[in-house]
Formats: structure tokens, sequence, C-alpha cells
């Protein structure tokens, strides 16, 4: 079953599933959906449902947002709209490019978490749902 999904891609980015989708000759939405396809893992190759093992602790995530958030002020002066990675506390590394900085950090810290985020302003942005209202028609 296929599901529709809505997402915001940056201008490059979406320049550039744009070229993908010409080179194979499709529109947008499925040349993204074939890549997707090849390239995440299944959930037998990724361990996904089967095991806890490769989670990430509350802890960790929670110490390395902690340190993000201590190092907010530098990294808005040093690497402000760019993609940083966190791990023990520390930057490890940074990219304009987040698939580039997830393929190194990936290969350099195999299963561990690493906090990657976009420096912006905010060092944690606030995401606001609004709850569906039920109107009877009519």
């Amino acid at each position: 079953m296929a599901m529709k999904v809505t997402l915001s891609l940056d201008e490059t980015v979406y320049e550039r599933a744009r070229l993908l989708a010409q080179l194979q000759d499709q529109d947008i939405a499925k040349a993204l959906a074939s890549w997707l396809e090849e390239t995440l893992p299944s959930a037998k190759q990724s361990n996904v449902g089967n095991s806890e093992a490769n989670a990430p602790d509350e802890g960790d995530i929670e110490q390395e947002m902690q340190a993000y958030i201590a190092l907010h002020p530098q990294l808005v002066q040093q690497h402000k709209n760019q993609y940083v990675a966190i791990y023990g506390g520390q930057l490890v590394d940074y990219d304009n490019d987040y698939g580039a900085l997830l393929a190194r950090v990936e290969a350099a810290y195999p299963n561990r978490f690493i906090w990657t985020t976009k420096v912006t302003d905010q060092p944690i942005r606030q995401l606001v749902f609004h709850s569906p209202r039920l109107t009877k028609d009519g």
C-alpha cells in the first residue's frame, strides 16, 4: 500500500531531486520513492523491530541534546545554516550537505547515537501541532 507524504525540501535539494527525476525520466515523487526504496535498508537489514540493541539510550539522547544546547552559541557563530554532528558532548563533524555528513558520521561511529541537526538561530525548534476539530456538516 502506498502512503502519501508531504515534505519540504531545501531549494538545492529540490533541484538535485528534479535532476534525478529528469535523468530517470520520471516525475520527482516517483524518482524520490525509487531512490528511497533502493537506499533505505530493509527491516531485516537494519534490525528494525527485531532488536533494541542498537536503539539509543534515553540518557545518550539527553546528553547529546544538552551538549548541543551548550555549544549552540559557538555553533551559530561558526556553523550557522550548516549541519553539525555532536557525539560525546563534542562537535565531531559538520557539512553543508546533510547526506555527506551523515555518511561520514555513520562510518566513523557505527551503531552509536549522534546528534545531527542544522544550526539555526534557536537551538531547539518548537513544533506546534494543531489538533483537528470535528464538525457536523449540515
